[in-house]
Formats: structure tokens, C-alpha cells, sequence
């Protein structure tokens, strides 16, 4: 927030230099973004009053201005401007200045005539973008004096009381320990009830609690005076006229927007606070024709909208210099409903900024009568008598305890409770009762950001000063550091997908619905989000694959084609009344599989996702799953995907993308996915490794190779070889497939590798005989097999 130095003094009682409110500033958590001095720094831009203004001999664009600054004698200056007039106070820019434009003031002749300096307009000191003519100073400005110093002072978004001139002030004056002095408001009303000239319905008492308006009759809009103009432009905003400057003045005072309404321009003088109807169109202050929601807030008439509430007013109901009754709003708009509406138009403004931090709603009253004072002095008029004042919840008053141990322990400070409590009265907070070690303290209106105790302390550190806190090294205990098994897990899952050569993905754990509904996933447990930050991530992810698709997606967009990513992260369903988390993983490749010295990277293929996927169940401990094929899965190709189980429970799923979703996602290229619950599988590892020794006696391999049908899978063949292998049996490899001749048409041939060992004597090759021929009549009795 911008604005005048010499504008936030007349709310300061402290006596201190710039740069000490400079640095007040910064140790109290405020961020001081900039800092303009439109004097220059050997303040050779100074304030004169023009004494008499003169035609040029030698150019008719130019005029003769003597000036006074408060010097031995007048200064003669030639300008080529035309909105000033004799007494008028403007800034001086003398001999060796040089202004904000890069132009060098120097005593020189213009058309035979001795110019000493130069008459600033507003772009020239920095102050803003008007060229259009000389910059008129406030009258109360003092002849002589450096010209004013621009403060840009950054507030955190959580306090809403910092976007305006008394927060600010508030808390630099309690920082040096003082309090400031509030403008004095005093009105005149000379007219009968607001309520025989105004009716208001609030219909959407959630997003609008409370409305305030008064009501004046007879003003004359015109031209701003100086000194509003000039406070106006310090804060970077234009000067319109009397009553909507008026309007801006307050809301940079206060922090609190105001809108002002023709009263002849509002049907039936009924404002209504509603929801906006599906496709109704509004045109704004600035000319635009906006289509609403039913979502947006709008204020209206019994005929149409007339503002968008908390945003903008309506072009048709502003103030024109024709206007002579107005009625001024003031409200308490739901920042969530403001911001969304903003985010949707992409609109901000200075209002809808504020209303997204959430301003004082019960300060209200107090805006409107100084907003309706500052009018009533700038464009006259008659006041209706009281305020309409349409409130929608009861007023309570928050108190929180303040423990003075905890506090000084927090901070390690040595503060007793008369110091602590003096710190907190200065930024408002009541003292409701005294108490040697807890203080109960009342929270002020404005302060929406205190809600706990550490809140508080945070508030007395400020207030101390962070500078004064000696730095203790804390006392750490020597302990190991245990971690959590489940981010262990997580940390080893990603060390061996790294070492398979994927990048790790990170996307959000919000998802589309729609893109949900189309891979097939249902939405009867997804757990809805109530305010989404985008139509496209509507529901919190019930798997990680519609994020994980489209960000494969916008890798190939951007001609990235050799794709090897996974991620891991957490998937919500709802379970009842509550929502289960699981740790999900995902893996995709596409393209090439990436090149090594030895050869050139071939094109993945379903096993290399089938590979990823072993080494995850290798690493948990989980060597006696089973494969089988899947043919209902929506998203994977029915002809190319499996799942592995263990313990008939699915703990990962994998294959190539479905041709339709191919095709409708527009990727030219096959996509091979894996996608694997982790908390499940987990929960089915082996949590024990047990030693085996290294064997001392010899084992004896065998290899079978059978023939049999083609509809009889690897798997349950294998599984006959395994229930007849007998208890020697070590271990068992599948090394070959074939189909072609000498094999009969409609049969294949199977080969594995056996190895048999027994721990306790070497084993004869009668034994290992007569097992290998209880196999293979089980092939041929269950299969109809025969030895190859």
C-alpha cells in the first residue's frame, strides 16, 4: 500500500525521524517495499506558491511565473502549463535536480527569457502517471520545505486492518509505545429517518451479514480540491470528483471499501443484496458487460443489477456530474464469495482486495459517518437522520487467556504482566481483568487474525521488539531421530524407482471428475471439494491416475516422447462419515528406454512395466505373488494387462493404456502404466528377513520342457510343477515359450529350469528322477502335456 508520508504523521503523536518509522516499520512485521522522495535526496524539489502569472514576449504557448519559496527573492520560471493560477502552492523542482523523468534542472534562457527552475507535474515526481498539467499542492503545505516523502509498506495477508492508514498507524505508534489519535467525526443530520427514503433486503444473509447505508440529498459533484487530489494521487489513485474521491479517501483511511450510489438511478429506491440469476449481465464502472453466475453477489434494484458486491459498482447507477441524491454503501461481504468471483472474472480491484482479507464489519457505522462528514464538507447536501444498518448475526465479543510464563518461556523474554499488558493496550486489546499470572484480554473487531493464545505472543514479540531478543541456543537432547516406517518406505520406493531410470512426478492431490469418470473410476466415494480453485479439480483424487495422465500428456505436448515417471502420493475415498487415505503409486512409460554405452535404448514394452512393478515387490518382501491377466480393466488394454496378488488380495495392477483413451486423448504413441496401492502392500511384505545360510551341499538342476494346449497359462502349469515337486524343491525359473513347428499347430512348448537341495544330505539322481516323473504325469493327467 502507497500513500503520503506527511498523511500517516496526522495520525502519529510519536516524535521520531523517517528512518526510525522506517525501521519501526520493519521490526513490527510490516515490509517496506519502497520509499519515494519526491524532494530528491538534497531535497532540491521544494514547495513555492505562484505570485503572479504573465504572458510570454516571444511564445504564446508559454507563460511568466513568479514564484515564491520562502527564499531572499521570488524565482522567475517559464511553463507551458495552463491549470494553475496565481496562489496556488506547487512543487519546485531548483537548479541540479534531476526528476524522475531523467530531466536535469538547469538556470537557463527559453525564448529570451530566464527560467530558475522548473513547475513539477505529477509523472515527473514519481507521484504518478499525469502529465496533463502542473501538480496543485495542498494549501496547509508550509513555503520553502522539502516537497513529500511516498512510503510503500507491504502488509501480511492475514491482517485486513493493515491495508489502510489508521492499521498501519496503530501499530507503529504502539511499537514506540504511544497511541494514535482517530479524525474527529462530527455530522449534521437536517433531514427525517433514513427510512422513509430507503428500503434494503438483504436475501443472502451468509455472503452479506451486515449492510450500512446513509442517505444525502442536494450535493454538487465537481472537481476535487487540491489536497484530496494530491492524498488521492500519493496512493496511486486518480482523482474522478468530489464525492467518489470522498469514497476512496475513506476506504484508504479505514481500510474499509464505500460505494456511492445515484439515488435516482436506483428503481423504486429499494436496494436488494442477492444472489445473481444464471447468464444476467451487468455492466461495470469501467464499461464492461460481465455475464454472472448464480455463485456471484450482487447488489440490485427490483428492476436490475447495480454493483457487483465487494467488486465493482454498475456504469449505469455511478455518480455523473449530474448526480444530486446518494446513497453510500458500506457492507461485510464473505471473502471467500468476493474471491471467487474475482478469480472467475479476473477482476481485482481496490475493494475486492480488501474484502478478500476481510475487513471490520462492526466498524461500519464509524466509516459512514466520517465518508458522509468528508461529503457533506466537500459537495454540501442535507443528511437523512441515522444510519440503515440491516445486521444478521449478534455481536460477541472475543477474550482470550494470556499466560505470562508460557509467553516468556515462547519467547524467552523476562517481561512481568504490567509490561505485557502495557504492550497489547497499545494495539487496542482490553485489559478485562487484572491477574498476577494470566491476562484475560478482550480482542479488538479488527484484529480477525487473533484467534489463540500464540497469536497473542506473537503480538507481544512484535510489540518488544524480535531486535531485543537475545538468541539462546536451544537444549537438544542427544536422542536418535526415529522416523516414520511408512516415509521410510516411501524413500526406499523412490530410491529404486530412481535407480530404473523414472523421474519422480509431483501433481495435486486434487483431481477432474470428468477425467476420473472417463479411465473408468468411480465417483460414488470421492470426496467432493466445496470450494475448488478451478472447475478441473472438483473432487480430491481417488487414484493418482487422472493427474498422472495428464501430466504424461503435457510432456508430449512440449515434444517430450521418451517418458519414464512415476509418483507417489495419497489417494482419499470416503468411508461413511469419514475419508480413508491410502499411499498410492504410479509409473508410466512411453517411448524409448534410455540409451547406454553398450546399445541404443529400445522401445519400452509391457515388460518393462511388468519389471518395474517386480522390483517394487522384490523390495517389500513379496516374492510369492501371483500373476494373472485382466480383461475388464477400463483403462488398460484388454489383451495386455495383469495384476499380481498375494494372498488373493490385488496389489498392483499393470499394462498398456486403452486404445480408446489413446485416441481420445490424441497420444500417437502406446503408454505402458502401473498402478500399485503401497499401504496395501505393505501390509502384506514380509516384516521378518531370515537368515539362510549359504548351502554346503551340492543341488542338481533339471530342466522340463513340455508340450501342451494353448489356452493353458504359464501360471497354472507352474503351479502343478510346484504342489509335485516335492519339499527339495529350491527354486523354479521360466526361460521359454515357443510356437511354431515341430510343434503341432494349436499347442506351445514351455521350458523351466528346477533346482532341487536338501540341507541335510546330498540327493541322489534316482530321487530327483522319480520326482521329475511324478511332474510330468500330473502335466499329462490335469493338461494332457508330453515331454518336448
Amino acid at each position: 500500500m502507497r500513500f503520503s508520508y506527511r498523511w500517516l504523521r496526522e495520525y502519529l503523536h510519536v516524535r521520531k525521524s523517517l528512518t526510525e518509522i522506517l525501521d519501526g516499520f520493519t521490526m513490527s512485521g510490516a515490509e517496506v517495499e519502497g520509499v519515494v522522495d519526491m524532494g530528491g535526496i538534497s531535497h532540491k524539489v521544494v514547495i513555492g506558491r505562484i505570485l503572479q502569472i504573465s504572458p510570454h514576449p516571444g511564445a504564446d504557448t508559454l507563460v511568466l511565473c513568479k514564484v515564491d519559496i520562502a527564499g531572499d527573492r521570488p524565482l522567475n520560471i517559464v511553463c507551458g502549463a495552463k491549470n494553475m493560477k496565481a496562489g496556488d502552492k506547487v512543487a519546485v523542482a531548483l537548479e541540479g535536480m534531476t526528476l524522475a523523468n531523467g530531466l536535469t534542472i538547469q538556470r537557463t534562457r527559453i525564448r529570451g527569457e530566464v527560467s530558475e527552475g522548473m513547475l513539477c507535474a505529477g509523472d515527473e515526481l514519481g507521484l504518478n502517471d499525469d502529465h496533463s498539467g502542473i501538480l496543485i499542492l495542498p494549501e496547509d503545505f508550509t513555503l520553502g520545505e522539502p516537497l513529500d516523502v511516498l512510503l510503500d509498506i507491504a502488509a501480511t495477508p492475514n491482517r485486513g486492518d493493515c491495508f489502510s492508514l489508521i492499521g498501519l498507524a496503530r501499530d507503529i505508534a504502539a511499537y514506540f509505545n504511544s497511541r494514535i489519535s482517530l479524525p474527529a467525526v462530527r455530522i449534521m443530520e437536517t433531514m427525517d429517518r433514513i427510512d422513509n427514503y430507503l428500503k434494503i433486503t438483504v436475501e443472502n444473509k451468509d455472503a452479506c451479514p451486515r449492510y450500512g447505508a446513509r442517505y444525502i440529498r442536494g450535493v454538487r459533484v465537481e472537481p476535487s480540491p487540491p489536497w484530496l487530489v494530491y492524498r488521492l494521487a500519493s496512493a496511486g489513485i486518480r482523482s474522478l470528483n468530489n464525492v467518489v474521491d470522498a469514497t476512496n479517501y475513506v476506504m484508504l483511511e479505514y481500510g474499509h471499501p464505500i460505494h456511492a450510489f445515484d439515488m435516482d438511478r436506483v428503481a423504486n429506491r429499494h436496494i436488494i443484496v442477492r444472489n445473481a440469476r444464471e447468464g444476467e449481465i451487468l455492466e461495470t464502472l469501467d464499461n464492461e458487460k460481465i455475464k454472472l453466475t448464480s455463485s456471484d453477489l450482487l447488489i440490485a434494484d427490483p428492476r436490475e443489477p447495480i454493483a457487483l458486491a465487494g467488486v465493482m459498482g454498475g456504469y449505469h447507477s455511478g455518480i455523473t456530474p449530474s448526480t444530486i441524491n446518494v446513497v453510500l454503501e458500506c457492507a461485510f461481504f464473505d471473502p471467500l464469495t468476493v474471491r471467487r468471483t474475482c478469480r472467475r472474472l479476473g477482476k481485482m480491484t481496490d475493494a475486492s482486495y480488501r474484502f478478500e482479507r476481510t475487513v471490520d464489519k462492526e466498524d461500519i457505522p464509524r466509516v459512514l459517518d466520517r465518508v458522509t462528514q468528508l461529503i457533506q464538507e466537500l459537495a454540501g447536501g442535507d443528511i437523512a437522520h441515522g444510519i440503515m444498518d440491516v445486521k444478521n448475526y449478534r455481536t460477541a465479543k472475543k477474550a482470550i487467556s494470556l499466560s505470562v510464563t508460557k509467553t516468556n518461556k515462547v519467547l524467552g523474554t523476562k517481561l512481568n504482566p504490567r509490561e505485557m499488558a502495557d504492550l497489547l493496550t497499545n494495539l487496542e486489546f482490553e485489559l478485562i481483568e487484572p491477574n498476577p499470572e494470566v491476562l484475560n484480554l478482550a480482542i479488538p473487531t479488527h484484529r480477525n487474525d487473533i484467534n489463540r493464545d500464540i497469536d497473542l505472543i506473537e503480538e507481544v514479540a512484535r510489540m518488544y521488539g524480535y531486535e531485543k531478543i537475545k538468541p539462546v541456543l536451544p537444549y537438544l537432547p542427544a536422542e536418535p531421530c526415529l522416523r516414520e516406517p511408512r516415509a521410510m518406505l516411501e524413500e526406499r520406493i523412490k530410491e529404486t524407482m530412481s535407480a530404473l531410470n523414472f523421474d519422480e512426478a509431483i501433481n495435486y492431490s486434487f483431481a477432474s471428475s470428468r477425467l476420473t469418470q472417463a479411465l473408468g473410476l468411480p465417483l460414488d466415494d470421492a470426496v467432493k471439494i466445496t470450494n475448488p480453485i478451478a472447475p478441473e479439480m472438483d473432487i480430491m483424487r481417488t487414484s493418482l491416475l487422472p493427474g498422472f495422465i495428464e501430466c504424461m500428456a503435457h510432456n508430449l505436448n512440449h515434444d517430450i516422447f521418451n517418458i519414464r515417471l512415476y509418483e507417489i502420493g495419497k489417494t482419499f475415498k470416503r468411508s461413511g462419515s469419514l475419508v480413508s487415505e491410502d499411499v498410492n503409486l504410479v509409473a508410466g512409460l512411453c517411448g524409448d528406454a534410455p540409451s547406454t554405452w553398450q546399445k541404443k535404448g529400445s522401445p519400452s514394452t509391457f515388460y518393462d512395466i511388468k519389471g518395474a512393478a517386480e522390483a517394487i515387490l522384490s523390495l517389500l518382501g513379496i516374492f510369492d505373488a501371483q500373476i494373472e491377466t485382466v480383461g475388464n480393466c477400463f483403462y488398460l488394454h484388454p489383451g495386455r494387462a495383469a495384476r499380481f496378488l498375494s494372498n488373493a488380495q490385488e496389489i498392483c495392477r499393470f499394462g498398456e493404456l486403452h486404445p480408446k483413451l489413446t485416441d481420445c486423448l490424441e497420444f500417437e504413441r502406446r503408454i505402458y502404466l502401473l498402478e500399485m496401492n503401497i499401504t496395501r502392500a505393505a501390509a502384506l511384505a514380509k516384516k521378518k528377513k531370515v537368515f539362510k545360510p549359504i548351502p554346503k551341499l551340492p543341488a542338481i538342476t533339471r530342466d522340463l520342457a513340455i508340450v501342451l494346449g494353448d489356452d493353458i497359462s504359464v501360471q497354472k502349469t507352474e503351479e502343478v510343477i510346484r504342489s509335485h515337486a516335492g519339499q527339495h524343491l529350491e527354486s523354479i525359473s521360466f526361460f521359454d515359450l515357443y510356437k511354431g513347428a515341430p510343434v503341432p499347430a494349436g499347442k506351445k512348448s514351455l521350458a523351466w529350469s528346477l533346482t532341487f537341495r536338501s540341507h541335510e544330505r546330498t540327493l541322489t539322481d534316482t530321487e530327483i528322477d522319480e520326482v521329475m516323473n511324478s511332474i510330468l504325469n500330473s502335466l499329462k493327467e490335469q493338461f494332457g502335456a508330453s515331454l518336448r
